[in-house]
């Protein structure tokens, strides 16, 4: 295998998913606000799945999408022990 060439490949992958994801997520967000269905203030739980078919291997990954930074704030402070004022602290 050429290491050089199979992490190209990988890379302009994982650009495409991401363009492509980011993209569609924020299209299907936008669309969801104007018809009332999110007042823009959720934090989203998302999931995606990355599946290598010829070998049979599928992996998925979860996580959360803030579309308001209080609430993204909120989420760390309640995950923190420090004070607020450090929460940027805590990751």
């Amino acid at each position: 295998m050429n290491q050089d060439n199979f992490n190209m490949e990988v890379r302009q992958f994982l650009k495409k998913v991401g363009v492509t994801s980011q993209r569609e997520i924020t299209n299907i967000i936008n669309q969801a606000i104007s018809e009332k269905k999110l007042t823009g203030h959720e934090t989203l739980k998302v999931k995606t799945k990355l599946t290598l078919l010829n070998l049979d291997y599928e992996l998925e990954i979860s996580g959360d999408i803030a579309l308001d930074v209080d609430d993204k704030i909120n989420e760390r402070a309640s995950r923190c022990v420090r004070p607020p004022y450090l929460i940027e602290e805590c990751g």
